[in-house]
């Protein structure tokens, strides 16, 4: 996968950030440092490689707008985008930081579940 522009990177992060699918005006109002024809630019952009989709179409006054939704999931670009050492120190620092088991208890789970699958 290819890393996204800082632009796209701005707009992705308000997507997978909102409880709700938003408008290009939604997020004009959450990220007001990015302009309009920025927002459309990118918004279109994102939409033909299919990193995010139409999620319904709203009328705001008079006329209709298309509000958005991430396909692609945060985890997963952040995956994608991280090398294997970075993700490795990334892990082997949310490890050292845990202060209760709970976490590190459904960690471990997690872990032998993949390896169960993998066998």
């Amino acid at each position: 996968m290819q890393l996204l522009t800082k632009r796209e990177l701005q707009i992705m992060n308000t997507l997978w950030h909102a409880d709700k699918a938003l408008s290009a005006k939604d997020i004009s109002t959450l990220a007001p440092e990015i302009s309009m024809n920025t927002i459309l630019s990118v918004l279109r952009k994102l939409l033909k490689q299919n990193i995010i989709k139409t999620d319904s179409i709203a009328m705001s006054g008079s006329t209709l707008m298309r509000k958005y939704a991430p396909v692609l999931q945060e985890s997963a670009y952040l995956t994608s985008a991280a090398s294997d050492k970075a993700l490795h120190e990334i892990v082997t620092g949310y490890i050292d930081d845990q202060d209760s088991t709970e976490d590190l208890d459904a960690l471990e789970k997690l872990i032998q579940q993949r390896k169960n699958k993998l066998k």
